[in-house]
């Protein structure tokens, strides 16, 4: 059974705004979420338990606005990682990175 929820909105901290799905105290939830540094708080209670993506559809369809907002969990679009290997001429080191730099090709 998937859990459900009776509290869902959004709220922002730092540049990043979320979707938040909660159950509980509306108000006790607005008060913790700003203690962590989120603005923008706008929380509303469903008219009955839902699951995530049923809450969030719900909250869609009351505040179209908030269609390119991310959801809980979702990660940001970021750069890729990239690693930076330091060869050392002579030595293990050069060895060692050598052998790294293969291993990752071949991947």
């Amino acid at each position: 059974m998937e859990k459900t929820f009776t509290i869902v909105g959004v709220s922002t901290q730092g540049k990043v705004t979320k979707f938040r799905v909660c159950n509980g105290d509306k108000e006790a939830r607005i008060k913790v979420l700003e203690r962590n540094g989120c603005t923008d708080i706008n929380l509303i209670d469903l008219p009955q338990p839902m699951t995530k993506l049923e809450a969030i559809t719900a909250y869609k369809a009351q505040f179209p606005e908030s269609e390119g907002i991310r959801m809980p969990n979702e990660k940001a679009d970021t750069e890729p990682k990239t690693k930076t290997v330091n060869i050392k001429k002579g030595g293990k080191t050069a060895d060692a990175a050598a052998e790294l730099l293969n291993a990752i090709e071949e991947a």
